[in-house]
């Protein structure tokens, strides 16, 4: 599994029993739990039954007020349903999409630069701040846009969230695709 937040690895094991009898396990032939593994009933195995890790969660630290999706920082300010970045430059993002910004003092300008790509079925991008819809538009068809609108976050970091009103799957990628994200956030 692939954790989206900052963390620290805190411990990592191997559970590898000495009694070789297998129900289910990763190196088992048994087919206790799915025949995928086997139609055994049980599994004869000295090899390992499961991987355990533990991480700890540690705090976002917001340093820009506009994240393009190619900068170092936004690993540390992209908070969910975006995925990895794509040709050095643009990173898709699924229905929901939420960062966490550094806020202008007095507020300002929200800008979202985005492409929907012609096999997107998505026409319509609301923005939300600190949970507060800022604006919305729909859009006629496919195309490169920036919607921009008047944002006023009452904190010194803001949560910006994206949201798109359909999503799609292409084939042979289970991800759940909305829009292509170039960059998203606070500017002059």
């Amino acid at each position: 599994m692939e954790i989206a937040a900052p963390h620290v690895q805190v411990a990592k094991a191997e559970v590898r029993p000495s009694v070789p009898l297998r129900l289910i396990g990763i190196d088992s032939h048994s087919g206790y739990s799915t025949v995928s593994r086997g139609f055994w009933p049980f599994g004869i195995s000295t090899g390992v039954v499961d991987r355990l890790q533990a991480v700890r969660i540690i705090e976002r630290h917001a340093e820009l007020a506009y994240l393009p999706m190619n900068s170092p920082a936004a690993a540390e300010q992209i908070v969910s349903g975006v995925y990895g970045l794509e040709n050095g430059t643009f990173r898709w993002i699924s229905a929901r999409a939420v960062f966490t910004l550094k806020s202008p003092p007095g507020g300002g300008s929200l800008s979202v630069a985005f492409t929907i790509p012609d096999s997107a079925p998505a026409r319509r991008i609301a923005i939300l701040v600190d949970g507060h819809e800022v604006c919305s538009r729909s859009y006629a068809g496919p195309g490169t846009y920036t919607q921009t609108c008047a944002a006023h976050p009452a904190h010194a970091v803001a949560a910006v969230e994206i949201q798109v009103d359909k999503t799609f799957s292409a084939p042979g990628d289970r991800r759940d695709l909305g829009v292509v994200l170039t960059g998203v956030g606070f500017v002059p």
